[in-house]
């Protein structure tokens, strides 16, 4: 009896593990990308990063990419640096993978998962699902012409090890990415400079990951921000430069400038340079720096 109670339970639990749902449910990178014409958006990219390793040149492509299928069905999605958060839903019979949008700006995304296995996601989509997730000042980067046509795409995900126990040390849950998720109506001023404050916690998140996780490089590819810092420095982007892509995280025009005086007010005030042997750390000086003076 005992025999046939362990053979049960383990028939129960194999069930459990192998399922699909539980499968899907991790953090996944972006890698690759396969499309009709691929050699030309791959000798596209490849003027870009310099290189003539295709995988190498794909991954720079989708580095800081990521796909999180979090087990209570909501997640969060850098793609081509648009963030959404939302809640997923998996049609298991027809292998359909639908990303609600929170706040109802974008319409759902949908993803066929064409395998999976435990180490990898391959996802088909359309033109029309992959449009959703490039933001419009992205049009004109590299790469990117190829993805806005009525094609079928295959997306490749590898899984990611990572793992966050609190939202609140994960750089991609909402806490930490609400400054880029656009305000239904218009803000007050201590609403912009919260929204103002989030991101530069978010740089500061994001560098102190590195040097906790130990990690040789950071990616500031997944997202787009009028900052600047360097090891010798920081500084603030013109406003022309940046307006496009810093003017999706307001209500609108006039609030995103807001933004960018606060941005401009915490420079007037003063930064120093880090001088310390560490590249992160100087970073993280750098980054206080401009929160103190935020907050001044």
């Amino acid at each position: 009896m005992r025999n046939a109670c362990v053979f049960i339970m383990f028939i129960l639990l194999s069930g459990c593990i192998f399922s699909p749902q539980d499968k899907i449910s991790h953090r996944w990178d972006f890698a690759a990308i396969d499309m009709p014409n691929v050699k030309g958006f791959v000798d596209s990219i490849k003027i870009a990063y310099q290189g003539d390793d295709i995988k190498e040149n794909m991954e720079k492509f989708f580095r800081g990419n990521e796909l999180m299928l979090r087990k209570d069905n909501s997640y969060d999605i850098v793609a081509f640096k648009k963030y959404m958060h939302g809640a997923w839903k998996y049609d298991e019979p027809n292998n359909r993978l639908v990303l609600a949008d929170e706040t109802g700006q974008t319409q759902p995304v949908v993803f066929y998962v064409d395998s999976i296995g435990t180490q990898w996601l391959e996802l088909k989509t359309d033109g029309e699902n992959i449009r959703k997730l490039i933001p419009a000042y992205d049009f004109g980067s590299v790469g990117y012409s190829y993805l806005l046509k009525n094609s079928s795409f295959t997306l490749f995900l590898s899984r990611d090890k990572d793992v966050y126990w609190q939202e609140k040390n994960d750089p991609y849950s909402k806490v930490n990415n609400f400054w880029r998720i656009k305000p239904a109506s218009p803000e007050t001023k201590q609403q912009i400079l919260d929204r103002v404050n989030n991101h530069l916690h978010f740089w500061k998140l994001i560098v102190q990951d590195a040097i906790d996780n130990d990690r040789g490089v950071i990616s500031f590819h997944w997202f787009e921000s009028p900052l600047v810092i360097a090891s010798n420095g920081s500084a603030l982007r013109n406003y022309d430069d940046v307006k496009d892509a810093w003017e999706t995280n307001f209500y609108d025009s006039t609030q995103a400038r807001e933004g960018y005086a606060l941005l401009e007010n915490c420079f007037k005030k003063g930064v120093k340079a880090g001088e310390t042997d560490s590249h992160f750390q100087n970073d993280i000086i750098i980054i206080d720096q401009l929160i103190a003076n935020l907050g001044r």
